[in-house]
């Protein structure tokens, strides 16, 4: 019985699933105007409806098939910096509440650049995401939490406490009920992001051997009485020619295609991408890795 082969997004449904994402990238820079014109509730409801687009855009870029390089890395960014955004904005209410959040999502961003400067996979695990969606939850609840110095009519209607009160309980209730679980999340995604960090970088220590034992044979195979050294240079010539027939167009024209080809973020997604990056300009999207 052949096999079917599975049938990937098309350029409309790939430009859809990232539209929804710009639409979230936007809202990181609105969800401030927002907050200071119409107050808190209305910012809750533009993060509820932001947090939605989350969902809806990884929905559809499975059912689609359709996840690609950019997408990745385009809705990854994006979270990041709706949920900084969102921190920063929190914070001038009350900075020793929210500066926590703040202070370890910037943590997580430096961990993940750590690894993306090393040549690590940065892909978000399954903690990091669960992690977002805390975050994400807990940005609509302080929202609504700070409004409620805003409703002092409703407040006194209820006889329930003095003002006073009332902010010494929603800054309890924001920091245990809220903040908490969300700060207990982003701990434990910064731990497995350097852990995972570790993982591969013992797994990294025997490569150089490898790499320099295959360097060599593959010299000596190629040659018979021929001086190892004057072999090298001219493979190192050789290779220098390849590049130089490559122009900067040409390799922004490769990077480009296989940055939008849902087929290739399949067969390539758990790569490093700075590693796929130096692959496609020396290869081209011939080379796949298994």
């Amino acid at each position: 019985m052949e096999e079917t082969k599975k049938k990937f997004g098309s350029k409309k449904q790939i430009a859809i699933v990232n539209a929804i994402t710009a639409s979230r990238f936007l809202g990181s820079f609105l969800v401030i105007p927002t907050f200071k014109v119409l107050g808190g509730i209305s910012a809750s409801v533009f993060s509820a409806i932001f947090l939605l687009t989350d969902f809806i855009d990884g929905h559809l870029a499975r059912k689609w098939n359709s996840s690609t390089f950019f997408g990745a890395l385009f809705d990854g960014t994006t979270d990041k910096a709706y949920g900084i955004m969102a921190c920063l904005l929190l914070t001038t209410i009350n900075p020793v509440v929210f500066s926590i959040p703040l202070i370890m999502e910037l943590a997580i961003v430096l961990a993940q650049k750590k690894k993306l400067n090393n040549d690590k996979n940065v892909q978000s695990n399954m903690i990091g995401k669960i992690k977002t969606w805390f975050l994400s939850m807990s940005i609509v609840g302080s929202f609504v939490a700070v409004d409620l110095l805003n409703m002092p009519e409703f407040i006194e209607y209820l006889k329930y406490a003095s003002l006073d009160k009332v902010a010494c309980i929603r800054d309890f209730l924001v920091l245990l009920g809220i903040q908490l679980p969300t700060t207990v999340a982003q701990i434990l995604t910064l731990r497995s992001y350097n852990k995972e960090a570790e993982k591969e970088e013992k797994t990294e220590e025997i490569k150089p051997e490898i790499l320099d034992n295959t360097i060599e044979e593959e010299i000596c195979a190629g040659i018979d009485d021929e001086d190892p050294n004057i072999a090298l240079q001219n493979i190192a010539i050789e290779r220098q020619q390849l590049e130089d027939e490559k122009t900067l167009l040409e390799k922004a024209k490769i990077l480009g295609d296989a940055l939008f080809d849902p087929e290739y973020y399949e067969q390539n997604k758990d790569m490093p991408i700075r590693t796929l990056a130096k692959d496609l300009f020396k290869n081209g999207k011939n080379t796949r890795r298994q």
